[in-house]
């Protein structure tokens, strides 16, 4: 049954001010380790951001700060730094608070997520960002980071982060089963088929070849307004998925 998707149970995060994100963060973190990510030198970076990880993994659930945590990360360079290793490093990091703590909630979320999407981007750091969000949506639910992740996607011109992001829901689809709700992902799917990059085209028809695993030939009638050269596509993918089953869930709360 598709039903309603319960949001997600939001847990209070406090505001942390800009001004006073050093000196929190001073008090909990690792000697040094502050200025150790902003070090000029990526190799530096990196290793701050390796120490960050392993400090996070040596605290219990309930010692993880993430909103905080999340923030250091994000302070200059931030998202926007130009090393792919660090960039992923820092992912990495997320991913084990969102796994970990007893609290990462839409906060922590909403400081992350528009970094994690804009380096679908990357040839190198997509995987990680791909991952992370995963882990994200195992712990927020899928139908709330996906709903998210293509919100931040078609705010974007890249049509790299636009063919990225609908391939992403594909994947988490097939990893979570059908857990979201499809009338307001059918949106972003429509944006993809009325895009002029070709691969945006293919990854939108890609991923109406998975919904139809789920929903069957209702999913159809969605898109009858579409170009007849568009649907004959559309057709053709439906016919390719037609007689195969839905994948069982390999994550998320079915497993």
């Amino acid at each position: 049954a598709v039903g309603k998707l319960e949001e997600p149970p939001d847990q209070p995060e406090p505001a942390i001010a800009s001004e006073e994100l050093d000196e929190k963060a001073s008090a909990v973190l690792p000697a040094g380790l502050l200025e150790q990510l902003a070090d000029a030198k990526w190799k530096e970076r990196l290793e701050a951001c390796e120490k960050f990880q392993e400090f996070v993994e040596g605290l219990s659930p309930e010692e993880i700060q993430s909103h905080l945590f999340v923030k250091v990360l994000a302070k200059k360079p931030g998202w926007k730094d130009s090393n792919f290793q660090v960039m992923k490093a820092k992912f990495s990091v997320v991913a084990v608070m969102a796994e970990k703590a007893k609290i990462f909630g839409k906060r922590s979320t909403a400081c992350v997520l528009p970094g994690l999407v804009e380096k679908f981007a990357d040839i190198k750091v997509k995987g990680q960002s791909g991952e992370t969000l995963m882990v994200m949506a195992e712990r927020l639910t899928l139908n709330f980071i996906s709903l998210q992740v293509m919100k931040v996607a078609f705010e974007q011109k890249s049509p790299k982060v636009h063919s990225e992001s609908l391939d992403w829901l594909n994947s988490a689809i097939k990893s979570f089963g059908f857990l979201i709700n499809v009338k307001p992902h059918l949106d972003y799917i429509k944006k993809g088929l009325a895009a002029t990059n070709p691969q945006v085209r293919t990854c939108a028809i890609g991923l109406i070849g998975t919904l139809f695993l789920f929903l069957g030939q209702q999913l159809r009638m969605f898109f009858e307004e579409e170009k007849p050269a568009l649907l004959q596509q559309i057709d053709a993918e439906i016919e390719k998925m037609s007689g195969q089953t839905a994948p069982a869930p390999t994550r998320g709360p079915n497993v």
